[in-house]
């Protein structure tokens, strides 16, 4: 259920909002997950009702999420990684590790962008600390400003601090 939201959330954010020259449908874009964008794109094409649409929205969700690693994570850090991993791939591991390690201080972890058991063990000494997200949260932006697509940042952030305001209204 928790899930469902979560996916509603970034689907209906993004709809409408694709990438100049990538076609994308609720965010599911065609070069990364052509079959759930082709099947989406029919259903809204053939009239199909708002509820096909939404079960064909939740499966390629679905399928991202599980191949994210996000459903290892401890809630909400899971949320806030799944859609910065649907934003930026690998990268949100990346950051991730990176910023377990600024947390602590040292560098614990190895980066390396895979959330293997010595990443889940450290964060496991976070659960349930917001003031973690929020340092994740603010190193995802630094991933964003020092990116050299500027094009999109705006949108990137805004979208960062939405989801972020949607987590602390739900675990508050």
């Amino acid at each position: 259920m928790l899930r469902n939201e979560l996916f509603r959330f970034i689907a209906y954010r993004l709809e409408g909002k694709g990438w100049d020259d990538i076609p994308t449908i609720y965010g599911i874009t065609q070069k990364f997950y052509p079959q759930s964008y082709n099947r989406i794109k029919s259903l809204v094409d053939n009239g199909a009702s708002k509820e096909m649409i939404d079960d064909a929205i939740m499966d390629a969700y679905n399928q991202i999420y599980e191949k994210s690693g996000a459903g290892k994570l401890w809630h909400p850090l899971n949320w806030v990684y799944f859609d910065f991993y649907f934003n930026a791939g690998l990268n949100a591991a990346i950051v991730l590790q990176e910023t377990i390690n600024d947390f602590i201080g040292y560098e614990t972890i190895t980066v390396d962008g895979v959330i293997g058991s010595k990443t889940l063990k450290a964060l496991n000494e976070f659960k349930g600390n917001l003031a973690f997200i929020g340092f994740y949260i603010l190193n995802r932006i630094k991933f964003y400003m020092n990116t050299n697509n500027k094009k999109y940042i705006n949108g990137w952030i805004n979208r960062t601090i939405k989801l972020a305001k949607y987590i602390y209204r739900e675990v508050s």
